[in-house]
């Protein structure tokens, strides 16, 4: 496709306002209504994905919400800029909410949309893995400053705060770390060496006490960090 990013977005953007000049109410226009905000979403991710990247490539390509999720991750991977991180994780997040079974890549709209999710979690997660293992092994030993400030430091934290600061996200919570808790869990338990079931309540107290999420059982001891 020879079409650049910028006439994609305007192709789009004419074809949601002819929807709402229409004026018809029906399943159709509201149909392709929502069908062209959900591509003007995923081109917006991909322009701020390849200004992150700096990469004309990536502009001018046509690429699918998966596609997009692939450098989106890589970024968290590879970018030595935890601003580049945070960002590349948000940015993950909103792509997925634009995941739907007309994407070519998706079999299962939910489990599919859910798998993603994950990804983005675990991987905001695991950049600071050395963090996370510090934080288990020596929590009991912490200071209640030196916790909440190494906590801070974290992508996962900064990440977090962001996505539930939204007004929308708070009331309609899709792609949550606590809706998909257990899968991105079981993506950790395949690359930490730690107690799944210690990482877990930390990562979760971590959202109350960094007050992002209101507080559930807070930790009082953590059992032993590692496993054999």
């Amino acid at each position: 496709n020879c079409e650049s990013l910028e006439d994609r977005q305007l192709v789009m953007s004419l074809t949601k306002l002819s929807a709402i000049a229409a004026g018809e109410d029906s399943a159709q226009m509201q149909g392709i209504q929502k069908f062209a905000e959900e591509r003007l979403q995923l081109y917006k991710a991909q322009e701020l994905l390849a200004d992150i990247v700096d990469s004309d490539d990536i502009r001018n390509q046509t690429m699918d919400a998966a596609g997009l999720i692939k450098i989106a991750l890589e970024v968290v991977k590879t970018n030595e800029d935890q601003s580049a991180k945070i960002n590349a994780c948000l940015i993950g997040l909103e792509i997925v909410k634009c995941m739907h079974t007309d994407d070519d890549s998706m079999n299962d709209e939910l489990s599919s949309r859910m798998s993603y999710a994950s990804k983005v979690w675990a991987y905001s997660i695991l950049v600071d893995e050395d963090t996370w293992q510090e934080l288990l092994e020596q929590w009991n030993v912490l200071t209640e400053v030196d916790q909440f400030e190494k906590l801070q430091s974290t992508v996962f934290c900064n990440v977090a705060k962001e996505y539930y600061s939204s007004a929308d996200t708070r009331k309609n919570d899709e792609l949550g770390f606590n809706i998909v808790r257990e899968e991105t869990m079981k993506i950790l338990s395949m690359h930490i060496d730690a107690n799944p079931l210690s990482l877990q309540e930390l990562l979760i107290a971590s959202l109350g006490i960094c007050d992002i999420t209101p507080a559930e059982q807070p930790i009082t001891a953590l059992p032993a960090a590692r496993t054999n």
